[in-house]
């Protein structure tokens, strides 16, 4: 997979969430060839609205750029960063386990 401007959350420089999700199921289907297992992992990013308050708009959306290079650097090349907006809410999750801004 190649990162393109249609594939590229503007905000992250991540892959966009929607990039993910289609191919989620070519991820679950060559993890199960391999045998290997398949992660997710989401990050939250609760306290935006309070980096926004205290210090800009401009310094919330660059930490929120800087965090999703930071994830980049620590993953291997296989693997997809992509950023789930905090509009979304994951499914199945309790009310009391969302963290929603």
């Amino acid at each position: 997979m190649t990162i393109t401007p249609e594939t590229t959350d503007a905000r992250t420089g991540a892959y966009t969430f929607d990039f993910m999700r289609a191919h989620l199921e070519s991820l679950v289907a060559a993890a199960r060839v391999r045998d290997k297992h398949l992660t997710l992992v989401f990050f939250s990013f609760p306290d935006a609205p309070g980096v926004e308050n205290e210090f800009g708009q401009a310094a919330r959306e660059h930490l929120l750029k800087q965090l999703s290079q930071w994830i980049n650097a620590m993953v291997r090349v296989e693997d997809m960063v992509a950023h789930y907006t905090e509009h979304d809410v994951l499914p199945d999750t309790p009310i009391d386990e969302e963290f929603l801004s």
